[in-house]
């Protein structure tokens, strides 16, 4: 469990639990961390955040056992109707291409439909648009990549955080392909216990978006991220 820094302390009232999935390493949750982290300071909460499978994360989430889930997709509240969406938008989450084929022009889903198309099992998104196409599903971020590199696949679908790996495994022929494939928006989700929490936070966010607060945390935590993928990937030569 990771705790966010403190606005008071030894006061747990204050404490705000929120889940989170396990996978990493994924930019778009690192966003929402430090953005949340002050967004509820702002409003004198104190954040901790608890790790779960990615699906037990909601379901935490949904049932109460936490406060509420760190950052998902919007319109869960349909499926999870103990949730409330605050309506601010978090942070971006790119759904990159990666391939050997350096000048391929990325224009949509459709663009893919001819090629041999492989991702990490799981990555829902990416079963549904490329319905009908050639895919494969690996069970692992290396497996795709080591396929993709020998020719098995002709592009593998993740994101930024996949650029960890390509550096990792030296596969210097690999890149990401721009624009994103797709870019989906992401959002922060309360239990229904905290409804006129919710309120608040959107207000406190939305101060934050107006005074370029949270640009430049989301800038930071890109720089960030990158760097720190580089740092262990330099450790391990």
């Amino acid at each position: 469990m990771l705790i966010a820094s403190l606005p008071t302390q030894g006061d747990t009232s204050n404490n705000i639990t929120l889940s989170q999935g396990k996978l990493e390493p994924v930019l778009f949750k690192l966003t929402a961390r430090r953005v949340l982290t002050e967004a509820y300071a702002g409003i004198g909460k104190r954040v901790v955040f608890d790790s779960f499978p990615e699906q037990r994360s909601l379901v935490a989430a949904n049932t109460g056992v936490t406060d509420g889930e760190l950052i998902r997709i919007g319109g869960l509240q349909d499926k999870y109707p103990n949730l409330i969406q605050v309506p601010v938008l978090i942070s971006k989450n790119e759904i990159l291409a990666f391939s050997k084929y350096s000048n391929f022009e990325i224009e949509g889903w459709q663009s893919l439909k001819g090629y041999h198309v492989s991702f990490p099992f799981g990555l829902q998104l990416a079963e549904l648009k490329t319905q009908g196409m050639n895919t494969e599903s690996v069970t692992s971020i290396d497996q795709g990549l080591i396929k993709l590199n020998v020719g098995r696949s002709d592009f593998f679908i993740g994101t930024l955080g996949y650029q960890c790996s390509i550096r990792r495994l030296n596969l210097t022929d690999i890149k990401a392909l721009n624009p994103p494939v797709d870019t989906v928006n992401m959002f922060h989700y309360l239990h229904i216990k905290h409804k006129e929490l919710a309120g608040k936070l959107a207000k406190e966010l939305v101060r934050m978006q107006e005074s370029g607060e949270m640009e430049s945390i989301q800038k930071q935590a890109r720089k960030d991220f990158l760097d720190q993928c580089n740092n262990v990937n330099k450790s391990n030569e």
